[in-house]
């Protein structure tokens, strides 16, 4: 079975960290020769990150991270189905395919019914700290994709109706994710009819940090 970028940057953060040689690019970039010898040669995520750890291009998962926030388009690459990622100082979370649209229901209020559209999004989330981690329904909101420079904090958003078990399809509480183990959920979300899929992000918080990330590759 394949694994995702969220199973092989767990097993890196317990396997990799060795001596190698002292030229890792702490920024993330990765040069034109670099870029035209991973086209040549790499076939698949594994030999992507083993590739990119043999020639030192990071020594720590510090350095790892930088190179997957700064060349994504070269990360899903090899992972064509998955949507997006992004880190929180203590998260790693991706979205490794597109939603579900289960279409528009009719949701009962103390207003009478609405008619709202039901997403279900599924997701990875590996715990990068040495903690346990605490991921509930307020951990996910669903935000604007252009927000304006400074407002990141002060936007609007809509609250997650539930996160559930993507096996059983049971509703879940709360989960805890232990240090440097991921776990996959499926986020449910009740937006308006009038929201469109590409224009909102999915706000990840892991309790001190947040970061942004798409929820269709549009």
């Amino acid at each position: 079975m394949k694994k995702t970028i969220a199973s092989l940057f767990v097993s890196l953060m317990i396997t990799f960290f060795v001596v190698v040689p002292a030229h890792a690019n702490t920024n993330g970039q990765l040069s034109p020769q670099i870029k035209e010898e991973i086209t040549k040669n790499v076939k698949s995520l594994n030999q992507l990150l083993d590739y990119l750890h043999g020639k030192g291009i990071f020594k720590t998962m510090d350095d790892l991270r930088a190179v997957m926030e700064q060349n994504k388009p070269l990360f899903k690459k090899y992972k064509p189905q998955m949507v997006d990622y992004g880190f929180t100082t203590r998260m790693y979370a991706e979205i490794f395919r597109e939603i579900d649209d289960y279409g528009i229901e009719f949701v009962g209020s103390e207003h009478g019914k609405k008619e709202l559209q039901r997403w279900g999004i599924p997701i990875t989330i590996s715990n990068t700290s040495n903690e346990p981690i605490q991921v509930s329904k307020e951990t996910f909101l669903l935000v604007p994709r252009y927000i304006p420079q400074g407002q990141e904090l002060y936007t609007i958003g809509i609250a997650a109706e539930a996160i559930a078990d993507p096996q059983t399809l049971n509703y879940l509480d709360e989960v805890t994710v232990e240090a440097q183990k991921e776990r996959n959920l499926r986020i449910y979300f009740y937006a308006p009819i009038i929201t469109q899929v590409d224009f909102v992000n999915l706000r990840v918080y892991d309790g001190k940090d947040h970061v942004d990330i798409n929820i269709t590759k549009k």
